[in-house]
């Protein structure tokens, strides 16, 4: 058997994705995993796939909400470890079914966000209901928290005109002072190639973040690397915050749900902070991998306002 073959196949979920790539990129640069990717047949033109399949990645058309669990089978075929990138309202729960008629060891379910306990977030509720789904079945699994994206909590530069999703990120939110652990786009794939390659981390939650600051140092590293003046930009009090939160109904589109219960989490409770993420049980990464050495948020600022991401989120109005 080759050596290549001898390491563990890891089939990711939305490699096409911002989140997926940026894993399957960290995956592919630490040499110590085959990578897989689910990528449904509509996407398998995409520039990205192309890239991925010339760097080595093996391409499974398909989807996750397949209803065939025979085809969910086949997906997940040879697997060592699944990981989950996928919109928070993907039923995850078939393909995770699929892993453990397959004898996948590890499942890591698509998380992606900061630690918040229940009864804050109907996103985040469902989250821990499938985590608890999880742990149910007996699978392997790793569940991965990670820090408040900090490409999220810097503005795009006023000549930019941005789209209701993206403008959130424009807006100065509480009193600016909460300090949050943060996580970058561009580290991310590191870290879940150090996790996913530690025994210690099966059958475990782990939190991972580059760092911790406040929207108020985020907005001064943006006015700085950018030369502008945000101070101009919309503000949110607490007090709004809170309002905002307490008025959700059955009549608040899914986006502003969301957004609203993360800001509540976020700048109100001050929820993303070590010790909310030690007591849902979750291991420090920066405490497992001290070698880990993140780039420094003002480096990321500065490719963030070279090259400024663009996003369509596309979410239902209400969900089901």
């Amino acid at each position: 058997m080759s050596e290549a073959h001898e390491k563990p196949l890891v089939l990711i979920a939305g490699i096409t994705g911002r989140t997926g790539s940026a894993i399957t990129r960290g995956l592919l640069n630490s040499g110590n995993f085959r990578v897989a990717g689910i990528v449904r047949p509509a996407s398998l033109s995409k520039p990205s796939v192309t890239e991925f399949k010339e760097l080595g990645v093996e391409i499974r058309p398909g989807s996750v909400e397949d209803s065939d669990p025979s085809k969910l089978d086949e997906l997940v075929k040879g697997v060592d470890i699944l990981v989950l990138t996928v919109l928070f309202y993907t039923d995850q729960r078939p393909i995770i079914l699929a892993s453990k008629r397959q004898g996948v060891k590890r499942v890591v379910p698509s998380h992606w966000g900061p630690p918040i306990p229940r009864n804050v977030m109907n996103m985040n509720d469902l989250k821990l209901d499938l985590q608890d789904f999880i742990r149910d079945q007996g699978i392997g699994y790793t569940f991965i928290m990670i820090g408040w994206w900090f490409e999220l909590m810097i503005p795009y530069s006023t000549s930019i005109q941005t789209n209701k999703f993206e403008s959130s990120r424009n807006v100065f939110k509480g009193d600016g002072n909460a300090r949050l652990l943060s996580t970058s786009m561009h580290s991310i794939g590191a870290h879940v190639a150090l996790i996913l390659a530690d025994p210690r981390t099966l059958n475990q939650a782990v939190i991972t973040y580059d760092g911790n600051l406040s929207l108020r140092e985020a907005r001064g590293i943006a006015e700085k690397i950018s030369g502008e003046d945000f101070s101009s930009y919309p503000k949110l009090s607490k007090e709004e915050i809170r309002q905002k939160f307490e008025s959700i109904d059955e009549s608040t589109s899914l986006l502003d749900r969301v957004s609203t219960q993360y800001n509540y989490s976020l700048y109100v409770r001050e929820d993303c902070n070590l010790e909310t993420a030690k007591a849902l049980g979750a291991l420090n990464a920066r405490e497992l991998y001290s070698e880990f050495k993140p780039v420094p948020f003002e480096e990321r600022a500065e490719e963030f306002y070279k090259n400024p991401p663009r996003y369509v989120l596309a979410v239902p109005e209400k969900q089901d």
